[in-house]
């Protein structure tokens, strides 16, 4: 699996790649914010790198949580948890 840095790293190369080609592609198109209103390509690429940050908040949530060792609300690394969660609602609320 490949680590936390690199998963961000990626990402940011991709999400600065779809923004210049939007922005070019807009450019060309005669309204550069052709492919930044809803539903459209920018929009469905936020709503990846909500479950992207979702999916990294999750992953850092189970790192110290296990099966055998429920820790009650009280405990901080549930604050990953409601961060994973808040990320995915934020996500579905993107393209909702």
């Amino acid at each position: 699996m490949p680590s936390n840095k690199s998963i961000l790293l990626w990402m940011l190369f991709f999400v600065t790649l779809a923004i210049g080609l939007a922005i070019g592609l807009g450019v060309v198109a005669g309204d550069i914010e052709k492919y930044f209103g809803e539903g459209e390509p920018i929009t469905w690429l936020s709503f990846l790198q909500l479950l992207v940050v979702s999916g990294l908040s999750w992953k850092v949530f189970r790192s110290y949580n296990t099966i055998s060792d429920l820790r009650p609300w009280r405990s901080p690394h549930i604050l990953w948890l409601i961060i994973a969660i808040g990320f995915l609602f934020l996500a579905f609320d993107e393209v909702a």
